[in-house]
């Protein structure tokens, strides 16, 4: 809602919930510009965003998208 109501125009930080690639993917597509990672980078540690980064260059290609500039803001409504 946010991310229509500006425009797309204010940075929107997706907080919550990014365990996984797919789940940074899917705040991109409700228009975030960047993503929190916090429990995770926890138990996990540093290495994490490794696979997060590989996790979500999949998670691009497999939807027909170059980079997360093209997702940001697509997700369809209901």
């Amino acid at each position: 809602a946010f991310w229509k109501h500006f425009g797309g125009k204010m940075p929107i930080i997706g907080t919550g919930g990014v365990v996984t690639g797919v789940d940074a993917f899917e705040h991109f597509l409700c228009g975030a510009s960047a993503v929190q990672v916090g429990t995770v980078l926890v138990e996990e540690g540093a290495m994490v965003f490794e696979r997060l980064e590989q996790e979500l260059a999949a998670c691009l290609e497999k939807q027909g998208y170059e980079s997360v500039a093209q997702c940001r803001g697509k997700v369809k409504e209901l």
